[in-house]
């Protein structure tokens, strides 16, 4: 969006491209918040999602980021993105692997893949 933002100029708000994309940006992120995601990553960097689950019977969160194929880390609650820890394997056969066809989480990455969301 910045790089299109940049070749417009000063008429921005007025682009139907640019208002397009927000409308689009702005819908799948409520979508996210409906199901109980939160995007982490409002400098549209490395497209960071997380979403509540358990590991061991602990609340933790999943963690994602668009350049991931599958979901494969989780951080405590009171940590971050630096505490990421891999989720165990028999967890991930299991149970997680289904989330990455979730049409949520693909609108999201069509937005990276297309540039809509840059920094």
């Amino acid at each position: 969006m910045r790089l299109l933002a940049d070749e417009i100029g000063n008429n921005v708000e007025g682009d139907d491209r640019i208002k397009k994309m927000a409308s689009d940006v702005d819908k799948f992120m409520n979508e996210l918040e409906e199901i109980g995601c939160y995007f982490k990553d409002w400098n549209f960097r490395i497209g960071l999602v997380d979403f509540p689950g358990l590991i061991d019977g602990r609340e933790v969160f999943f963690c994602w980021k668009s350049d991931e194929e599958d979901i494969e880390f989780y951080h405590e609650l009171d940590e971050g993105f630096s505490g990421r820890k891999p989720i165990p394997l028999e967890l991930i056969e299991a149970k997680v692997k289904f989330i990455r066809s979730n049409q949520i989480l693909r609108n999201l990455l069509y937005c990276f893949e297309n540039n809509y969301l840059l920094y």
